[in-house]
């Protein structure tokens, strides 16, 4: 029995996918926060994570004055790239946890939503501080590679 041509290719072909689909690994990884010792020091860290849509960074930082917000700038262009779309303040002096600095964790994505745009690879800065003060000495600063 003799192949020709077309069927050598068509079996080629076959095998290709078969040893792809075979190799692949499906199963999801799962990425874990960083043990940061010293965040009371300096209260803002990053690590990239995933969603059920794609690539994510997680922003992790201590709100230390009113009004604060996250800035995300292109090192390259020096650009605004993302804005967090809402501020957050320190707990009320009433409030139950009032001796305790507040500490949220914000999630930036990476595709594109309503409210981002998709973010290709490169080099940035997250900024923390207070809401249209995006220059002041007093803010926050993280560089990371995506």
């Amino acid at each position: 029995m003799k192949l020709n041509q077309i069927e050598i290719i068509i079996i080629g072909l076959i095998l290709v996918i078969g040893l792809f689909t075979l190799t692949r690994d499906d199963e999801p990884r799962e990425i874990q926060a960083p043990i940061v010792e010293d965040f009371n020091d300096y209260p803002l860290v990053a690590w990239r994570d995933t969603d059920d849509r794609g690539n994510i960074i997680k922003i992790k930082y201590g709100v230390e004055w009113a009004n604060t917000t996250v800035w995300i700038r292109s090192r390259e262009t020096n650009d605004v790239v993302h804005t967090q779309p809402f501020d957050m303040n320190p707990y009320p002096s009433d409030h139950i946890q009032a001796d305790n600095k507040r500490v949220y964790t914000y999630t930036w994505k990476l595709y594109r939503t309503e409210r981002s745009a998709y973010i290709p690879n490169g080099s940035y800065q997250i900024v923390v501080g207070p809401k249209h003060n995006l220059q002041s000495s007093n803010n926050l600063f993280l560089d990371i590679e995506i």
